[in-house]
């Protein structure tokens, strides 16, 4: 769809996420007059756990990788000696953000309108197939009780791919997301938003604490100051 569009992309770093994007299946056809961003915004970006943004060779892809452990860390930053935090601990998503209820109606049956709906759960009905939990929706909901959301989209045929877009979408919007930011030299200047990397800070007792790297950007006094999105992962933790 990009291709197809007058949109200058940076080609290579889409390529590079092709193995993780691959993993959803989506099918379909267009019968009306549309832009080809605004189809990729309107039907793909939703389902996918990355947003987009530009730089110099054009727009490309940010993959946010939800489910990364300490193997994916491309780094480690530690407190102390030219690295200072610049922020407190805050939420830039909180408790009334929070769902851990996804109801993802998909398969549309084009002769008269039926869907499937999976439905991602803290408490499912054992009596119903596409009622489906996990570790994550189950703690979730013990904490701030079952908050549900529904989408749907009519590019997706197959289960697997519903199942891993509730998926995603769960570790997503499932417990409020906690943000730092520290200054640091130019040294880590190749970081790139979406990495991954582990994170120790005596003061906030935190040691290699999985992070993704949220934010980047350069101060005044020729260092970078990076906003870290702190990984909660219950089965982990």
């Amino acid at each position: 769809m990009l291709r197809i569009s007058s949109l200058r992309v940076d080609w290579g770093r889409l390529e590079a996420l092709v193995d993780h994007l691959n993993r959803f299946q989506v099918a379909g056809y267009i019968d009306t007059s549309c832009s080809p961003w605004e189809w990729v915004q309107d039907n793909l970006l939703p389902l996918l756990p990355l947003s987009v943004t530009s730089g110099a060779s054009g727009l490309f892809p940010v993959l946010w990788p939800y489910a990364a452990t300490a193997r994916d860390a491309v780094t480690t930053i530690t407190a102390g000696a030219g690295v200072v935090r610049t922020s407190p601990v805050t939420y830039d998503r909180g408790r009334r953000d929070v769902v851990n209820e996804i109801r993802l109606s998909y398969a549309l049956d084009g002769s008269d309108g039926a869907l499937r709906v999976l439905t991602h759960t803290p408490e499912p009905d054992p009596a119903e197939a596409q009622q489906v939990t996990s570790l994550y929706a189950q703690v979730s909901g013990s904490r701030y009780g079952t908050i549900a959301t529904e989408t749907d989209t009519g590019i997706v045929w197959a289960s697997t791919t519903a199942h891993g877009i509730a998926s995603w979408m769960i570790r997503a919007r499932g417990f409020p997301t906690r943000v730092v930011s520290y200054e640091v030299g130019l040294s880590l200047g190749w970081l790139r938003p979406g990495q991954v990397v582990l994170l120790t800070d005596a003061d906030l007792h935190l040691t290699d604490q999985v992070c993704v790297l949220r934010e980047r950007t350069y101060t005044d006094g020729g260092r970078l100051d990076l906003t870290l999105a702190l990984i909660e992962d219950v089965a982990r933790d």
